[in-house]
């Protein structure tokens, strides 16, 4: 339905779907203290797609901000530091987290379609 309504972004879709397979120039992780490889090339191609650029230089100057994220136990109700949290959509705060805590996307997943559509299509029917 967002599609159809111009809400979502192709390219930010198939991130959400599949990730990506082209890196960009290598940016060292000034997290490697709490945030592994992996995490952090998800984090670069994310700042590939125009809504996320400057995304992975953030973690630089929002570090504490984004780690308190990282390890919360419900990171996709946590507050984003500096520009994000007013800078990305929804669906946009979907990308972001499924390269924090893609441990977590049940859950973001039922948020963000109980917003988007209401509760009674995430709620087991009786």
């Amino acid at each position: 339905m967002l599609m159809n309504e111009s809400k979502i972004d192709m390219d930010e879709w198939r991130f959400l779907i599949s990730g990506s397979s082209m890196l960009p120039p290598e940016l060292e992780n000034p997290a490697s203290h709490w945030l592994n490889e992996r995490t952090w090339n998800e984090i670069r191609l994310l700042s590939m797609l125009p809504s996320f650029a400057g995304l992975a230089e953030s973690f630089t100057e929002h570090g504490p901000g984004w780690m308190r994220i990282f390890d919360s136990l419900e990171p996709h109700r946590e507050p984003y530091p500096g520009e994000w949290q007013n800078k990305l959509s929804a669906f946009q705060k979907l990308l972001l987290q499924r390269c924090l805590r893609f441990d977590m996307m049940s859950p973001m997943m039922q948020d963000f379609v109980a917003a988007q559509i209401g509760q009674k299509f995430i709620e087991p029917q009786t």
